[in-house]
């Protein structure tokens, strides 16, 4: 089951309240198909129209339902039929109704013909030709088509063209071939309105100011231009994704400490712990050039980690949580980083442990998850974690590339995730280190479902 929620945006700080359309992928994380970060605020995407066909019967027929069936909201004059390409994988094969020399497009709209006028939108879908032909897609406003986001036009001798707003766009390449699946992305920066497009993992063009600045993006068309030759296409894994920068409660950069002085336990208003073991050394710290993080040492004894915890003593039960991390460890000793409810540490929403030996695992309150991967001594990497605390499932990712994905955590306690702690494991070798830096925690409760896509 799929659902859309009223978001809120915030930006530098202040909350600006927008009805954009955010889909959780309920069952399935796809809100979080990418660990990369943006302009160093946690974000996730979350998904405001997806449908991948998998779970329809082959042979049958989209229809008009729109956002709320999964279908587009016109098939103007033409039809979409299910057919399987492999075991348990579906697309549409997409023609004229009627053999028509008219220029036509299946309109696929987000929930109310509304628009997303902020951020960042990425747009993606496979299609692919049976023959050369005059196809068409295009990026439009919700409910309408006068706002030429993108417009694409393919041509029957091989070739395609690409234009918005502002006139036609070069492309750094523009022949296509029959039958080979072009796999097609599209990203908008609506807030310095530009565009960017690749094909196939080819950059076409990017950087583009689309000319548009009083409408969002809120419509994707896909059929044919005028005097096509009727020939079907197939598209399939249609996604329209949102990046969500959320508010932070958490906000550990160590560039406003002193360089040389140990870290205090101001809790989060002071960007600092709560507690510190008190068998751990700290110290404010250069790593790299221009930049400040926090050494840890264990001394001797058993207790060793730092408690970090959120703003207000705030703990989510619900909305998104995304905790990120810049972590280097000298490779001797054995490391924890850990999620647990503020105030107290019985609810193991996630425990990563890194070995002496460089292996990274990894557990939470359904036992253990695996072998993550592996770590590399003295080199700086990158953990996120994004929890979809509604659904109790999250995903992990290990510098970008994900390593857990739609993992039920089993907590059952009834608390949410409150504190981050990280450190030593009690048997580690005296005089082990690590060095954290950026550790962020970004949070948002969303609370009003307004769509459903009625797939399940």
């Amino acid at each position: 089951m799929a659902f859309i929620y009223a978001g809120i945006f915030y930006q530098e700080g202040v909350c600006m309240y927008q009805q954009i359309l955010k889909q959780v992928i309920r069952g399935s994380l796809l809100l979080c198909l990418s660990g990369a970060s943006i302009a160093g605020t946690p974000n996730a995407q979350a998904t405001v129209f997806e449908v991948g066909f998998d779970d329809l019967v082959a042979g049958t027929f989209l229809g008009e339902g729109g956002s709320n069936e999964g279908e587009p909201s016109d098939l103007s004059a033409l039809t979409a039929e299910v057919f399987e390409e492999g075991p348990n994988d579906n697309a549409i094969m997409v023609t004229y109704e009627t053999p028509s020399n008219n220029a036509s497009n299946l309109r696929w709209d987000f929930i109310g013909g509304d628009e997303i006028t902020e951020g960042l939108v990425r747009i993606a879908f496979q299609f692919t030709p049976s023959d050369l032909d005059r196809y068409s897609f295009g990026v439009r406003e919700g409910g309408g088509s006068s706002r030429i986001f993108l417009g694409m036009n393919y041509f029957d001798n091989g070739t395609f063209s690409a234009s918005d707003a502002a006139g036609s766009i070069t492309l750094i390449d523009n022949n296509y071939d029959a039958d080979v699946v072009q796999n097609i992305e599209i990203e908008f920066d609506m807030d310095v309105g530009t565009s960017q497009m690749t094909i196939n993992d080819i950059v076409l063009f990017s950087d583009r100011e689309h000319g548009i600045d009083d409408r969002g993006v809120g419509r994707l068309n896909t059929g044919y231009s005028g005097s096509a030759n009727n020939t079907p296409f197939t598209l399939d894994n249609i996604e329209v994704r949102a990046v969500i920068d959320l508010p932070l409660v958490l906000d550990v950069d160590l560039e406003d400490k002193v360089l040389g002085d140990a870290i205090g336990t101001g809790g989060p208003n002071e960007n600092e712990p709560v507690t510190i073991s008190s068998n751990i050394y700290t110290e404010v710290v250069e790593l790299g050039q221009d930049n400040q993080g926090l050494y840890l040492e264990k001394l001797a004894g058993s207790a060793v980690s730092s408690r970090w915890e959120f703003l207000g003593g705030s703990e989510f039960l619900t909305g998104l949580v995304v905790v990120e991390v810049d972590m280097l460890l000298d490779g001797t000793g054995r490391y924890v980083f850990r999620l647990r409810e503020n105030g107290t540490s019985g609810s193991s929403f996630f425990n990563m442990s890194f070995s002496e030996t460089g292996n990274i695992s990894a557990s939470d309150a359904n036992g253990f998850v695996g072998i993550l991967g592996t770590y590399q001594a003295n080199e700086l990497f990158v953990i996120k974690l994004v929890f979809d605390m509604d659904t109790g499932r999250y995903s992990v990712f290990l510098d970008g590339l994900m390593v857990v994905e739609d993992r039920e955590h089993g907590v059952t306690s009834g608390r949410g995730i409150g504190a981050v702690l990280a450190g030593f494991q009690s048997n580690a070798i005296d005089n082990s280190s690590m060095i954290i830096d950026n550790l962020q925690v970004g949070a948002e409760d969303y609370s009003d479902v307004i769509f459903s896509d009625g797939f399940e």
